[in-house]
């Protein structure tokens, strides 16, 4: 008797990615440099399954896979506690954080703004913002912080963009008012109870 076989082109995905850092390092990283704790491989996969105790997470880099989750199939994903804990202190109920017909009606609202015609506009104000910025760190005489470069960038094309407005002598106060924002009680204490359980998760792993 012939056993049915599979389709040509069904397979399985490979989702598992060993871990690259034993605990020590791995903290170590953390404390150091977080970002550092990305290794390339996480984004040469189509999909990264990762497990931290009882939360399960897919990290997704296929198009067609962002496709379907966030707007073919959108209705079926809803937004984490967690993330609604970390961001709401510093968002609110924005896009980012809300759900349901609260969310429809502010994409609704907010739709002009990202319209095909509308961005390609945008490409002029990014390339000048870009172009001042790589021009200003020539200037500076020592090593500096990348992230509040990038976060005065970001900002400045923000700014421009959908404001018309000129920030970028605010950039330092906005950053203080975030970091205010950023290190309140509730999302602090949510920030170090995930990388807590994410450095437990990680050395079980390597080590069971």
């Amino acid at each position: 008797m012939d056993l049915p076989t599979a389709a040509p082109d069904t397979f399985v995905e490979n989702t598992h990615l060993a871990p690259r850092f034993g605990l020590i390092e791995f903290i170590r990283r953390v404390r150091a440099d977080q970002l550092s704790t990305l290794v390339p491989e996480l984004f040469g996969r189509n999909m990264i399954y990762n497990r931290i105790l009882f939360l399960h997470s897919f990290l997704i880099n296929k198009p067609e896979y962002i496709e379907h989750v966030l707007l073919t199939n959108h209705g079926n994903y809803s937004k984490s506690q967690f993330l609604r804990r970390m961001l709401g202190p510093v968002l609110g109920d924005g896009l980012l954080t809300s759900e349901g017909e609260l969310w429809r009606r502010q994409r609704r609202i907010a739709a002009p703004a990202f319209h095909n015609k509308r961005i390609a506009g945008f490409v002029d104000t990014f390339g000048s913002c870009a172009q001042a910025t790589l021009a200003r760190w020539r200037t500076l005489p020592q090593p500096f912080d990348v992230t509040a470069e990038m976060m005065g960038l970001t900002l400045d094309i923000i700014a421009r963009t959908m404001f018309s407005t000129d920030v970028r002598g605010e950039v330092e106060a906005v950053r203080r008012l975030m970091e205010r924002g950023v290190l309140r009680r509730p999302v602090g204490s949510e920030f170090r109870r995930a990388w807590f359980l994410l450095v437990l998760d990680r050395w079980f792993t390597a080590f069971a």
